[in-house]
């Protein structure tokens, strides 16, 4: 199933459009993430795992838990190169994978980490992963940081509410809400001043449950004590007591 033909690192480079950045003139968080999702998606293919053919076998990656810890941001019309190979480390169902942000001059803007599950289409059950993954592994940059929020993590009332209805524009290949849209609605919990001057430096996300079609949703956001410009954020589905998504967000003053 694994093509040996495909390069253990696959690096790919992304153009910053102007629809990608934020009021600063930088790449946003969310357009990072989108980055950071085709080019997996895109080595994911070249490794044999293209959609179509999982479909056929009832199978499909999801995205279970992401790190990213940044740096610097692009700004508009500058090049990013990613950098990505599958890190294996002993899992039989969890598939996990690194990432390097460079700029043209081949600086590191930002380091990512991420864990993936094979599931079955139907039951949404987690599936034993390739064997042949085992034997894919690339030597290099292995972010150690992945360290998304837990349920227990969250304590008191939530310090800003907002809630969103699930769109069809939200909705992905999966039938289930894409993993940018967790982090745009966290977002928007946030004040607009504090998103204006500032830039996320670390980023953690932990996918609970899936997101549907026409569902409601609330954004809550969660101040982290004795920790400068740190928040929790939790995407919870309204009429149920279902947690969708847990993040962490930590920002510090733009240059």
């Amino acid at each position: 199933m694994v093509s040996n033909d495909c390069p253990r690192i696959w690096r790919e480079e992304f153009k910053v459009h102007s629809y990608e950045m934020g009021p600063s003139g930088y790449a946003s968080p969310q357009a990072i993430c989108r980055y950071l999702q085709e080019a997996a998606g895109n080595h994911a293919v070249k490794l044999g795992f293209t959609y179509e053919d999982m479909a056929q076998r009832g199978q499909m990656w999801v995205l279970s838990q992401l790190s990213l810890r940044m740096s610097s941001y692009p700004r508009g019309q500058e090049q990013v190169l990613i950098e990505t190979w599958p890190v294996f480390r002993g899992s039989t169902i969890r598939g996990y994978r690194s990432f390097t942000l460079r700029n043209s001059a081949g600086d590191i803007l930002g380091l990512a980490t991420s864990m993936w599950l094979m599931l079955n289409k139907e039951t949404r059950r987690p599936l034993r992963l390739p064997a042949e993954l085992a034997e894919f592994v690339s030597p290099g940059h292995e972010p150690e940081f992945l360290n998304p929020p837990a349920v227990g993590d969250f304590c008191g009332a939530p310090q800003a509410v907002r809630e969103f209805e699930i769109r069809g524009s939200d909705i992905d290949l999966n039938l289930h809400v894409n993993n940018v849209s967790y982090l745009e609605w966290a977002l928007e919990t946030l004040p607009a001043e504090l998103r204006l001057r500032n830039k996320i430096v670390e980023l953690d996300i932990s996918f609970l449950a899936e997101g549907k079609y026409g569902s409601s949703i609330q954004a809550e956001c969660f101040a982290v004590a004795n920790e400068s410009a740190t928040f929790l954020h939790r995407i919870v589905e309204q009429g149920s007591t279902q947690t969708l998504a847990l993040l962490r967000t930590r920002w510090q003053p733009k240059a």
